[in-house]
């Protein structure tokens, strides 16, 4: 009797902890899809570097500070390999700093993932 009990708690916790990682990752895909639709129309022009075509791209940098943290914008106009670039450069500083505060280690893997779904909406769109 015992046995089963433990066997329905355990899987109990399991789906519970499924649902969780679900609307952890995916809901917040499903909303940043209905805002990323309505602005991609009206932000294209030339990059800032090269004069190419470009499109619009924001994308955020956590950094951490023990208790406090700093969130930074980066929003241009860039051209899809300056977009790459600023991607690399952003999600390597997401990834040294910005686990290092108490905030930071909630906020990261959002801001990773926000990050790399904006990229690929930027690369669709040009």
């Amino acid at each position: 009797m015992s046995n089963t009990i433990g066997l329905i708690v355990t899987w109990i916790v399991i789906l519970g902890l499924l649902v969780v990682f679900l609307g952890m990752f995916v809901l917040p895909i499903w909303f940043l899809r209905k805002k990323t639709k309505q602005k991609a129309r009206k932000n294209t022009g030339v990059c800032k570097y090269c004069g190419e075509r470009a499109a619009k791209l924001s994308l955020k940098a956590v950094t951490g500070r023990i208790i406090f943290f700093n969130i930074t914008v980066y929003s241009e106009m860039l051209c899809s390999e300056h977009a790459k670039q600023l991607a690399d450069m952003v999600f390597r500083h997401n990834i040294r700093k910005g686990w290092w505060s108490l905030y930071g280690v909630v906020r990261t893997p959002f801001i990773l993932q926000e990050n790399h779904y904006f990229t690929k909406q930027h690369a669709k769109i040009l």
